[in-house]
């Protein structure tokens, strides 16, 4: 079975917001996403391969969350769910979105924060 040119059941390594774009209407039960926070994340942890690489590639310097929420809604069937991971610093955006709740999913330890910031031990998930 497939939705639009995506087998069911199958991982892909695809640019999400390309490939949400193929995804024809009205055709997905539920999305969970975890897409970029927006708050420019750099860490001294890791590999000297993996410290180039994230700071090669500005992932999480800035994301317009409303960029992908009209194709999101677009491909979500009615009277579906929509949980988005976050941070307090996207609290806002979520509210002006049209998040309904926020989860808060205690991770039960500190992370280990980045260069600017303490480590946070848990993460929110906006449901829409």
């Amino acid at each position: 079975m497939k939705i639009g040119p995506w087998e069911i059941n199958k991982i892909y390594c695809h640019e999400a917001l390309t490939a949400l774009k193929q995804i024809p209407d009205k055709s997905i039960d539920c999305v969970i996403t975890d897409p970029p926070y927006g708050i420019n994340y750099h860490s001294n942890y890791g590999s000297k391969e993996y410290q180039e690489q994230l700071h090669r590639h500005d992932w999480d310097k800035e994301f317009d969350f409303s960029t992908f929420f009209p194709d999101i809604w677009r491909v979500m069937k009615d009277n579906t769910h929509l949980y988005v991971f976050g941070r307090w610093e996207n609290y806002e955006t979520m509210k002006t979105l049209g998040a309904k709740q926020v989860l808060i999913w205690d991770k039960e330890d500190n992370g280990m924060g980045d260069l600017t910031s303490w480590g946070i031990g848990y993460e929110l998930i906006f449901w829409f």
